[in-house]
């Protein structure tokens, strides 16, 4: 996954972003029901809380504050093992009917 930081001042205008192709009826139904799925989502009740707190702790850094410890993580499972395992599950079920 790739993420990119954008502080507001970055954030440019992006000009016109209309397509050159011309858009289809049905694509004009499928986001007329998408929009009408969409109603009491209100955009500017949305915010981005990764953002926010990156903010809170890039502030309290610079004002000389200190990390927390990053929480421990969970041990990380072994992916082949478990597919191995899931592999004979399903095939022990299958002879078995």
């Amino acid at each position: 996954m790739c993420h990119t930081l954008r502080w507001p001042r970055e954030l440019r205008d992006p000009g016109d972003l209309t397509s050159p192709v011309p858009t289809t009826d049905r694509e004009l139904e499928l986001a007329e029901m998408l929009i009408s799925e969409m109603i009491g989502v209100e955009v500017e009740d949305l915010h981005d809380e990764y953002a926010a707190a990156l903010e809170v702790f890039v502030g309290t850094l610079a004002a000389g504050g200190h990390a927390l410890p990053p929480p421990e993580l969970a041990p990380l499972e072994d992916l082949m093992a478990a597919l191995e395992a899931s592999v004979q599950r399903a095939r022990q079920t299958q002879n078995a009917t």
